[in-house]
């Protein structure tokens, strides 16, 4: 049986009755009762269904442009992306719920939709975390190249003023976004913005005492563009205010 998606995308399939064993692209697996698989699809799929096998199937499919996002620094990421996996799941109570909720939507038209799409995206959050659990140790390690890169990235970021994105940083280092942001979490254990926010009110706190500057000028230099911003991100940082540091009143 061969079927066109028109695209690549990530199918959802929650298997009701019976058994099926399928052949795909040399991939082998089955689907069971009361089990929950994620995996992603080619645009052309071909499939083998045994012959004499009965079963029950709901399928969902997911674009991969929205699922790739949401899945970076999770177990799903390497399994889906790069390994080409079928992941089976528990079917939990809740993820079961919602997909009762899917199946029995009593709303139309474009408030139908809307229902559909917010059920959808907690689905997904709940089988993430469902992921999360039932493949805890799963851990990749990053090429030498890859390191090499990341490495470049975060001297870029040490001697850069202010932010960078981290479409520009991957595009200045010759890597992509979902690479560079697992790979450097990987690595230095932060975020890249976690990494940048912590070096920016770092040089804030120098500047404050060391140099005769304005708060409002320390918020520019560090990359701020709102003075509240930079007051509420210092307060998570220090426990107190900018203005704390200061011996004379703000200009």
């Amino acid at each position: 049986m061969t079927t066109l998606y028109g695209e690549e995308c990530f199918k959802i399939v929650l298997c009701i009755s019976g058994q099926a064993n399928i052949d795909s692209f040399q991939r082998r697996f089955s689907f069971q009762a009361g089990k929950l698989y994620l995996y992603k699809a080619l645009a052309v799929s071909e499939s083998n269904l045994q012959a004499g096998m009965a079963y029950e199937l709901l399928h969902i499919h997911f674009p991969v442009s929205k699922l790739q996002a949401v899945i970076v620094d999770t177990p799903l990421q390497d399994m889906l992306l790069n390994g080409n996996q079928v992941l089976s799941l528990p079917l939990t109570p809740t993820i079961f719920g919602l997909i009762l909720t899917l199946v029995n939507s009593e709303f139309q038209g474009a408030l139908r939709q809307l229902h559909m799409e917010s059920v959808l995206y907690q689905l997904l959050f709940e089988i993430i975390k469902t992921a999360d659990r039932t493949y805890p140790h799963v851990h990749h390690a990053i090429p030498t190249n890859q390191t090499r890169l990341i490495q470049e990235a975060k001297e870029l970021l040490d001697t850069h003023t202010g932010y960078i994105s981290i479409r520009q940083l991957a595009k200045e280092v010759g890597t992509n976004m979902v690479s560079l942001k697992t790979g450097f979490k990987a690595l230095y254990k932060t975020t890249i913005f976690s990494y940048q926010q912590n070096k920016n009110l770092q040089k804030a706190y120098e500047l404050l005492l060391a140099e005769n500057m304005t708060i409002q000028q320390v918020c520019e230099c560090c990359g701020y563009q709102s003075l509240g911003s930079f007051s509420n991100a210092f307060l998570r940082r220090y426990g107190h205010r900018p203005s704390v540091l200061l011996k004379r009143p703000i200009e």
